[in-house]
Protein backbone atom coordinates (compact mmCIF):
# COMPACT_ATOMS: atom_id res chain seq x y z
CA UNK A 1 0.00 0.00 0.00
CA UNK A 2 1.29 3.98 -0.70
CA UNK A 3 1.19 5.95 2.33
CA UNK A 4 2.71 9.45 2.52
CA UNK A 5 3.25 11.28 5.52
CA UNK A 6 1.75 14.58 6.28
CA UNK A 7 4.55 15.96 8.01
CA UNK A 8 8.65 14.64 8.66
CA UNK A 9 8.10 11.14 10.14
CA UNK A 10 10.49 8.52 11.47
CA UNK A 11 8.45 5.08 11.63
CA UNK A 12 10.47 1.76 13.51
CA UNK A 13 9.66 -1.53 11.48
CA UNK A 14 10.95 -4.94 12.03
CA UNK A 15 13.55 -4.40 9.61
CA UNK A 16 14.76 -0.96 10.82
CA UNK A 17 13.85 2.82 11.14
CA UNK A 18 12.01 4.20 8.18
CA UNK A 19 12.53 8.02 7.42
CA UNK A 20 9.10 9.48 5.80
CA UNK A 21 8.77 12.79 3.98
CA UNK A 22 5.84 14.49 3.08
CA UNK A 23 4.97 14.29 -0.39
CA UNK A 24 7.08 11.24 -1.24
CA UNK A 25 4.53 8.54 -1.34
CA UNK A 26 6.06 4.63 0.24
CA UNK A 27 5.23 1.88 -0.14
CA UNK A 28 4.70 -0.95 2.57
CA UNK A 29 3.18 -4.00 2.87
CA UNK A 30 -0.69 -3.93 3.70
CA UNK A 31 -0.27 -5.06 6.70
CA UNK A 32 2.42 -2.62 8.24
CA UNK A 33 0.87 0.44 6.36
CA UNK A 34 -2.79 -0.09 8.06
CA UNK A 35 -1.22 -0.39 11.53
CA UNK A 36 0.54 2.96 10.92
CA UNK A 37 -2.16 4.23 9.59
CA UNK A 38 -4.36 3.54 12.69
CA UNK A 39 -1.17 4.35 15.20
CA UNK A 40 -0.30 7.84 13.18
CA UNK A 41 -3.96 9.38 12.39
CA UNK A 42 -3.82 12.78 10.84
CA UNK A 43 0.23 11.97 10.55
CA UNK A 44 0.31 9.86 7.84
CA UNK A 45 -2.30 8.82 4.63
CA UNK A 46 -3.38 5.96 2.13
CA UNK A 47 -2.92 7.21 -1.73
CA UNK A 48 -3.72 5.85 -4.61
CA UNK A 49 -0.85 4.18 -6.35
CA UNK A 50 0.98 5.83 -8.87
CA UNK A 51 1.01 4.90 -12.55
CA UNK A 52 4.86 4.71 -11.78
CA UNK A 53 4.46 2.05 -9.29
CA UNK A 54 1.24 -0.15 -11.24
CA UNK A 55 3.88 0.38 -14.42
CA UNK A 56 6.88 -1.72 -11.87
CA UNK A 57 4.84 -4.58 -11.38
CA UNK A 58 6.49 -6.79 -13.85
CA UNK A 59 2.79 -7.98 -15.23
CA UNK A 60 3.64 -6.06 -18.77
CA UNK A 61 6.98 -5.03 -18.92
CA UNK A 62 8.24 -2.57 -21.12
CA UNK A 63 10.98 0.09 -22.17
CA UNK A 64 11.77 1.51 -19.53
CA UNK A 65 10.23 -0.08 -16.86
CA UNK A 66 12.32 -2.15 -13.79
CA UNK A 67 11.64 -5.35 -12.99
CA UNK A 68 12.95 -8.17 -11.51
CA UNK A 69 14.24 -11.38 -13.13
CA UNK A 70 15.07 -14.63 -11.91
CA UNK A 71 17.89 -17.12 -12.85
CA UNK A 72 17.72 -20.94 -13.43
CA UNK A 73 19.17 -21.31 -10.05
CA UNK A 74 15.92 -19.05 -8.82
CA UNK A 75 18.26 -16.02 -7.59
CA UNK A 76 16.87 -12.74 -8.24
CA UNK A 77 18.02 -9.64 -10.00
CA UNK A 78 16.90 -5.54 -10.50
CA UNK A 79 16.69 -4.78 -14.05
CA UNK A 80 16.32 -1.89 -16.68
CA UNK A 81 13.95 -3.50 -19.80
CA UNK A 82 16.06 -1.71 -22.72
CA UNK A 83 13.80 -3.68 -25.48
CA UNK A 84 11.56 -5.94 -26.03
CA UNK A 85 10.80 -8.65 -29.16
CA UNK A 86 9.37 -11.29 -30.90
CA UNK A 87 13.10 -13.46 -31.18
CA UNK A 88 13.26 -16.38 -33.70
CA UNK A 89 16.13 -18.54 -34.10
CA UNK A 90 17.51 -21.63 -35.19
CA UNK A 91 16.68 -24.19 -33.26
CA UNK A 92 13.61 -22.23 -32.38
CA UNK A 93 13.53 -20.17 -29.96
CA UNK A 94 10.59 -20.61 -26.71
CA UNK A 95 7.22 -18.57 -27.95
CA UNK A 96 6.48 -15.78 -26.65
CA UNK A 97 7.95 -11.73 -25.55
CA UNK A 98 11.95 -11.29 -24.91
CA UNK A 99 13.22 -8.92 -23.21
CA UNK A 100 16.40 -6.98 -23.35
CA UNK A 101 17.07 -6.11 -19.74
CA UNK A 102 20.14 -4.41 -18.35
CA UNK A 103 21.09 -5.29 -14.65
CA UNK A 104 24.49 -3.36 -13.33
CA UNK A 105 26.64 -3.11 -16.07
CA UNK A 106 25.72 -6.05 -18.18
CA UNK A 107 22.74 -6.74 -20.62
CA UNK A 108 21.08 -9.62 -22.10
CA UNK A 109 17.83 -11.43 -23.53
CA UNK A 110 15.39 -13.49 -20.98
CA UNK A 111 12.40 -14.78 -21.99
CA UNK A 112 9.07 -13.45 -20.23
CA UNK A 113 8.78 -16.07 -18.29
CA UNK A 114 11.90 -15.20 -16.25
CA UNK A 115 10.14 -12.15 -15.31
CA UNK A 116 8.90 -12.09 -11.83
CA UNK A 117 5.24 -10.53 -11.05
CA UNK A 118 5.95 -8.99 -8.12
CA UNK A 119 7.01 -5.06 -8.11
CA UNK A 120 10.12 -4.81 -7.01
CA UNK A 121 10.69 -2.71 -3.71
CA UNK A 122 13.51 -1.35 -2.51
CA UNK A 123 14.84 -2.88 0.74
CA UNK A 124 15.46 -0.28 2.53
CA UNK A 125 12.71 2.31 2.62
CA UNK A 126 10.12 -0.39 0.57
CA UNK A 127 9.41 2.30 -2.13
CA UNK A 128 8.86 1.26 -5.76
CA UNK A 129 10.71 3.96 -7.48
CA UNK A 130 14.06 3.26 -9.63
CA UNK A 131 16.47 5.25 -11.83
CA UNK A 132 19.12 4.05 -13.78
CA UNK A 133 22.76 5.67 -12.26
CA UNK A 134 25.91 6.67 -14.41
CA UNK A 135 27.72 4.03 -13.26
CA UNK A 136 25.35 1.22 -14.71
CA UNK A 137 23.60 0.43 -11.43
CA UNK A 138 19.62 0.78 -10.49
CA UNK A 139 19.20 2.63 -7.47
CA UNK A 140 16.10 3.59 -5.16
CA UNK A 141 15.38 7.40 -5.56
CA UNK A 142 14.28 7.80 -2.36
CA UNK A 143 17.25 6.57 -1.29
CA UNK A 144 19.78 7.47 -3.25
CA UNK A 145 18.30 10.58 -5.44
CA UNK A 146 19.64 10.84 -9.12
CA UNK A 147 22.15 13.89 -8.68
CA UNK A 148 21.55 16.94 -11.41
CA UNK A 149 24.61 16.99 -13.97
CA UNK A 150 24.84 20.91 -14.02
CA UNK A 151 28.31 20.38 -16.18
CA UNK A 152 26.42 18.76 -18.94
CA UNK A 153 23.87 21.84 -18.97
CA UNK A 154 26.76 24.64 -18.43
CA UNK A 155 28.25 22.88 -21.42
CA UNK A 156 25.29 22.84 -23.28
CA UNK A 157 24.60 26.89 -22.48
CA UNK A 158 28.29 27.50 -23.65
CA UNK A 159 27.37 25.76 -26.82
CA UNK A 160 24.05 27.85 -27.38
CA UNK A 161 25.58 30.95 -26.90
CA UNK A 162 28.78 30.46 -28.55
CA UNK A 163 29.49 33.37 -31.33
CA UNK A 164 26.31 35.53 -30.17
CA UNK A 165 27.42 39.39 -29.99
CA UNK A 166 25.64 42.24 -28.93
CA UNK A 167 25.10 43.04 -32.85
CA UNK A 168 22.56 40.02 -32.72
CA UNK A 169 19.20 41.34 -32.07
CA UNK A 170 18.17 38.63 -29.29
CA UNK A 171 21.56 39.56 -27.93
CA UNK A 172 19.52 40.87 -24.15
CA UNK A 173 17.08 38.41 -23.86
CA UNK A 174 19.78 35.29 -24.05
CA UNK A 175 22.27 37.17 -21.65
CA UNK A 176 18.74 37.28 -19.50
CA UNK A 177 18.43 33.52 -19.56
CA UNK A 178 21.80 32.91 -18.80
CA UNK A 179 21.65 35.19 -15.31
CA UNK A 180 18.95 33.32 -14.44
CA UNK A 181 20.44 29.87 -14.96
CA UNK A 182 23.58 31.19 -13.19
CA UNK A 183 20.97 32.23 -10.37
CA UNK A 184 19.26 28.94 -10.22
CA UNK A 185 22.98 27.23 -9.99
CA UNK A 186 23.92 29.63 -6.83
CA UNK A 187 20.47 28.36 -5.08
CA UNK A 188 21.06 25.02 -6.44
CA UNK A 189 17.43 25.21 -7.86
CA UNK A 190 18.09 22.52 -10.82
CA UNK A 191 14.03 22.61 -11.89
CA UNK A 192 14.55 26.43 -12.83
CA UNK A 193 17.78 25.90 -14.24
CA UNK A 194 16.27 23.68 -16.88
CA UNK A 195 13.62 25.88 -17.69
CA UNK A 196 16.02 28.82 -18.12
CA UNK A 197 17.80 26.03 -20.60
CA UNK A 198 14.58 25.03 -22.43
CA UNK A 199 14.09 28.78 -23.13
CA UNK A 200 17.54 29.56 -24.51
CA UNK A 201 17.05 26.83 -26.84
CA UNK A 202 13.94 28.82 -27.82
CA UNK A 203 15.65 32.12 -28.11
CA UNK A 204 18.79 30.64 -29.69
CA UNK A 205 16.84 28.97 -32.72
CA UNK A 206 14.75 32.12 -33.07
CA UNK A 207 18.07 34.14 -33.72
CA UNK A 208 18.87 31.29 -36.44
CA UNK A 209 16.32 31.51 -38.35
Amino acid sequence: MLIEALKALVVRLPDGNLHLKPGVPTELPEEQARKLLARAPGKVRAVESEPLSRELAGVKPHVGSVVLIRDLAGRQTLALVTDVSTKQGDPPLAAGLWFYVMAGNMGRWVHQSLIVDTAPACPRCHAVRWWLSTSGTIDCTVCHPPQPDWQAYWRDVARLTNGITQEDDLFKPVMAEVQRCDEAFLTGNFAGFQKSHMKLIWIVHRLQR
